[in-house]
């Protein structure tokens, strides 16, 4: 049996508190878990004016987000992180969503369909109806935000 001194335990104590110390320290900086929380809306609406049909803080992904209207001439703005990112009519958007994979857009039945998905966002999303004339819509919303 090898006999060791006092001062031999003091070390040993020692080197565990300061063990001890650096697991309390990765403790408090370890991150909150990421809540996510699922959102899911459909509205049908007639509006004459200006109108905010998604309007979302924060951080997230839009599954999905879909407007039918009765006109051609409804103009739908989209911010994404605070930047205006699409300002255009129906039938504007019709033409050219050929050419933008996160658009689809018809015209069917005399009903004008909009849609976008799996668009992610880091600072906020909004998508505002702007009709010329009174008209109907229909939306749904589909989207996961992230709750710190």
């Amino acid at each position: 049996m090898i006999r060791h001194s006092r001062a031999f335990d003091l070390i040993l104590l020692e080197e565990l508190k300061e063990k001890e110390k650096e697991v309390k320290v990765v403790e408090v900086l370890k991150p909150e878990p990421v809540k996510e929380v699922d959102h899911i809306d459909n509205t049908t609406d007639t509006i004459k004016y200006e109108t905010t049909l998604l309007n979302i803080d924060g951080k997230g992904t839009l599954k999905e987000f879909t407007v039918i209207s009765d006109s051609e001439d409804l103009r739908l703005k989209v911010w994404l992180n605070k930047k205006l990112v699409l300002n255009k009519t129906m039938s504007e958007i019709i033409a050219s969503a050929k050419y933008i994979s996160e658009i689809s857009a018809i015209a069917y039945n005399g009903k004008y369909i909009f849609s976008i998905k799996d668009i992610k966002y880091k600072d906020g999303m909004k998508i505002v109806a702007v009709p010329s004339t009174e008209t109907s819509i229909e939306v749904f919303k589909s989207y996961r935000e992230v709750v710190s």
